[in-house]
């Protein structure tokens, strides 16, 4: 067994009680899972929202928005979420992390109207770029709250939930804001409407989060020992460790669906010569499929155990690669059969884009799981801005980028599902999570 200075278990050796899926919620636990949900859904719906913009953008003349600053937009706010996961995510291991989701609520919603009011495509980049540095701020901190307050057979749940939430914000966003555009709303007045109703939800839930944990959720504490090392200490406990590597193969490959879906919306729409909001709308099969995988994965593992949903979430990558296949090998597909086989391939691959990694971040020691998830998040992020800049690359320079794009996503997708192989057979009895 690796151990610590401190004689305390290290990475990949914390071994975890052996879990009751089945176990219904406390009621403190059902309002701290839902409190978490609904801030990470307007959180990441608040950041995302201008995914669905993008067609609109690029054809608004006053705007002066083409498909450079749509590449500019993608790579760059990959790059400063990159950075903030770096940079701000492990503050959650010293800082009162409310505190800091409070602080990333601020900026993220602030940002979002502000940019309903700017008129050059550069201040709507800039202030894009504070909201996305922010944004690496969300998912450590919500990791920690959930490591310090939950007995460790439950982490799974309230992970569960908040990724199920994170990629129907996906989906909602694309949808609405296509709607509001094909109703005949202006680009403005779609953020003002939508962010409104995500800031209210946001106020309300980070009140009720506050409230929440004031009190005791359990008389007694089951969490792995805290382990204050350096940052030194804690990068080559993270190098050293296998496990470690294959869950950031996992993310790396998994980075390319966020890639894709930065420009799925602008290749609708010059694929299928569809308006803003209908290409925006059409974008959103592939994360309301990533939601609906994950969904899948989840009653599996819950009817059938951990080891049979492991293979179960195996499989739904082989099916969903298939189909991401289907539409490499046949780009003569008619536009819904298109949709169709973007929805099966995100269910294939959502549940590959969270649940191995928080298999892996559940057997990290307690003090150090903040820098864990925060280096393996933006090391996978800082990989997709490579993909978003080759991605702008290859629309700007190939009439035919859509090919490229979707066969280099397929290459990501194996690795992925390699790698998530790999991790599960190195650790898959039932002490572990998921």
């Amino acid at each position: 067994m690796i151990t610590n200075v401190e004689g305390q278990p290290g990475y990949g050796a914390t071994g975890l009680p052996k879990p009751f899926p089945k176990a219904a919620p406390q009621p403190g636990e059902f309002y701290l899972m839902l409190n978490q949900a609904v801030i990470v859904f307007t959180s990441t719906s608040a950041t995302y929202y201008f995914w669905a913009l993008l067609p609109a953008w690029e054809a608004d003349a006053s705007l002066d928005w083409s498909i450079r600053e749509t590449t500019t937009v993608n790579w760059s706010t990959t790059l400063c979420e990159a950075c903030g996961l770096l940079l701000a995510g492990p503050l959650a291991d010293y800082i009162e992390p409310v505190h800091l989701i409070c602080l990333e609520g601020v900026a993220t919603f602030l940002g979002m109207f502000i940019a309903a009011t700017l008129t050059s495509s550069s201040s709507i980049i800039m202030t894009l770029l504070v909201v996305s540095f922010t944004k690496g701020i969300l998912w450590p901190s919500v990791g920690t709250i959930i490591f310090q307050t939950i007995h460790a057979e439950k982490q799974d749940s309230f992970f569960f939930c908040c990724a199920l939430s994170s990629r129907l914000s996906g989906a909602i966003g694309d949808i609405t804001m296509g709607q509001m555009l094909k109703w005949g709303f202006s680009w403005r007045s779609a953020i003002y409407s939508f962010g409104g109703g995500l800031f209210v939800a946001f106020v309300v839930s980070i009140v009720a989060l506050g409230k929440t944990l004031s009190r005791d959720i359990h008389e007694e504490a089951d969490m792995s020992p805290s382990w204050r090392a350096s940052y030194g200490a804690k990068w080559c406990k993270l190098v050293s460790d296998f496990a470690g590597w294959l869950a950031l193969a996992v993310l790396v490959g998994s980075s390319v669906i966020w890639a894709l879906a930065g420009y799925l919306a602008v290749m609708m729409k010059q694929k299928f010569t569809m308006t803003s909001g209908g290409a925006a709308m059409a974008a959103s099969s592939l994360l309301m499929g990533t939601f609906f995988g994950l969904l899948l994965a989840g009653y599996v593992t819950w009817v059938h155990g951990r080891r049979v949903g492991r293979i179960a979430q195996l499989i739904q990558a082989a099916i969903g690669l298939g189909a991401f296949s289907t539409v490499c090998f046949i780009p003569s597909l008619g536009m819904w059969p298109w949709m169709s086989c973007l929805l099966v391939a995100g269910a294939g691959f959502g549940p590959l884009i969270y649940l191995p990694y928080c298999v892996y971040c559940a057997t990290v020691p307690r003090g150090q799981r903040a820098f864990s998830m925060a280096v393996l998040d933006s090391m996978s992020t800082a990989s997709s801005v490579i993909l978003r800049l080759l991605f702008g690359k290859l629309r700007s320079d190939m009439p035919q980028a859509g090919e490229m794009m979707y066969n280099i996503t397929a290459v990501g997708l194996v690795v992925a599902t390699l790698a998530t192989s790999m991790l599960y057979l190195r650790g898959a009895d039932e002490s572990h999570t998921f």
